[in-house]
């Protein structure tokens, strides 16, 4: 179920995603088609990490990224949070003048439903991995379908704000991925990178293929140098 927080924040992010995309030849159609499009993004981003948490008898709440605390200690709290999902995206937009995107606009929390019977009073960190990584997994499965119909320009927007969406920095889906399991973590984003690179110079199936061979590889690697016994 979404709250009415959460198509607020919705709107805002996708408004934003619109804003820079149409930044370098602004018109007010651009901004609102782009928004609309934006609005696709986010949207397919939050459902697939909604669809993810039923399976384990939870619901998630999708905010704006914000700044709480400024330093390590619980009590160093900021009276008012800071909206960083709005302000930081337009600070890179506006001083590289549109070279620069930053595409990480939201985060989520996730809880278990009161009224299901867990076997656990939390939800494990893998658990809210996968919670996390289905929003990106959303992503890329449209950025495919909309490939495959000719939009490209609209895929690679969905790539690129899966591959911020993954990076491990502060309540980032990224972070929450990466601790509940590196492997998946280092799989996953080697993945969508490999995607956004390869579709820039090859076909659809050449890409999808050699980007998961080139994931694959990266995460045996991985494996062996840091996780085997």
């Amino acid at each position: 179920m979404i709250t009415k927080k959460e198509v607020l924040a919705i709107a805002l992010a996708a408004i934003t995603l619109g804003y820079i995309e149409s930044f370098t030849g602004f018109t007010w159609q651009s901004w609102a088609v782009f928004s609309l499009l934006g609005l696709v993004i986010v949207g397919i981003h939050v459902l697939g990490q909604k669809a993810m948490a039923v399976i384990f008898d939870s619901d998630t709440e999708t905010t704006i990224w914000k700044m709480e605390r400024f330093w390590f200690p619980e009590s160093r709290y900021l009276r008012t949070a800071i909206p960083t999902g709005i302000l930081v995206p337009l600070a890179a937009l506006f001083i590289s003048y549109g070279h620069l995107w930053f595409l990480t606009l939201i985060t989520f929390e996730a809880s278990p439903l009161p009224y299901k019977i867990r076997p656990f009073s939390k939800i494990t960190e893998v658990q809210l991995a996968l919670i996390a990584l289905a929003g990106s997994i959303a992503n890329i499965l449209l950025a495919f379908f909309a490939f495959l119909l000719g939009f490209k320009e609209f895929a690679m927007l969905n790539l690129y704000f899966s591959f911020f969406s993954l990076i491990p920095f502060s309540s980032f889906d990224g972070t929450k991925v990466f601790f509940g399991s590196r492997l998946l973590w280092m799989f996953s984003f080697a993945f969508v990178l490999s995607l956004i690179i390869l579709f820039e110079v090859a076909g659809f199936w050449p890409t999808l293929i050699s980007a998961f061979i080139i994931a694959l590889t990266i995460l045996i690697a991985y494996f062996v140098s840091f996780e085997a016994p």
